[in-house]
């Protein structure tokens, strides 16, 4: 069996196009304990100071990148 997924990528790419276009970094993470990311722009790395080869060695975790001091008073914030 074969599905033609010619449409789904180019939306895709679509969507990869405009977070790369936006002028910031954009992330998306899974609520969980560690702020797992599940993608970023690449404005998120030039920001980090990481590349995403770096990051996913760290786990692909927010956690990782913000300061433990900090990183509880964000997941306070979020939980509001």
């Amino acid at each position: 069996m074969c599905i033609d997924i010619t449409a789904q990528r180019e939306a895709q790419d679509e969507v990869l196009h405009l977070y790369n276009n936006i002028p910031g970094a954009v992330f998306r993470c899974r609520y969980d304990a560690d702020f797992s990311a599940i993608d970023a722009n690449d404005k998120f790395f030039e920001f980090t100071g990481y590349t995403r080869e770096e990051f996913t060695a760290m786990g692909n975790r927010m956690s990782a990148v913000i300061d433990a001091a900090n990183f509880a008073e964000i997941l306070e914030k979020v939980r509001i």
